[in-house]
């Protein structure tokens, strides 16, 4: 059985969550697939204080990751573990934007 964790990279607005999550979750409903959503943005809101939220959203948008890699390297963490706990045997990621490219990559490197 096909077991698809879908994966959102969309550090953005909190109040303005992407639409990718969904169309994600249609593909794998179309295939018959057990699949489980996760949003890097829902992860960082939930886990980081709004300050420190806002700090990071800035400075990633600048490109300045490596200036928090300690800070949000726990979160990445978490989402590897949901993945692993799910027990996925394939990943859908979708970015919001080109500015999450390095976060994208900063999260598939680990």
């Amino acid at each position: 059985m096909m077991r698809v964790s879908c994966i959102s990279v969309d550090l953005i607005n909190a109040d303005k969550p992407p639409a990718a999550l969904a169309f994600l979750a249609g593909a794998c409903e179309k295939v018959d697939a057990n699949y489980h959503a996760i949003s890097l943005n829902s992860e960082f809101l939930k886990n980081l204080s709004s300050d420190h939220y806002n700090e990071i959203y800035r400075n990633i948008k600048l490109n300045n990751i490596e200036k928090f890699e300690t800070q949000i390297d726990p979160v990445i963490t978490s989402v590897i573990d949901q993945i692993i706990d799910f027990k996925s045997n394939h990943l859908l990621i979708s970015l919001f934007s080109w500015a999450q490219f390095e976060l994208a990559e900063f999260f598939l490197s680990n």
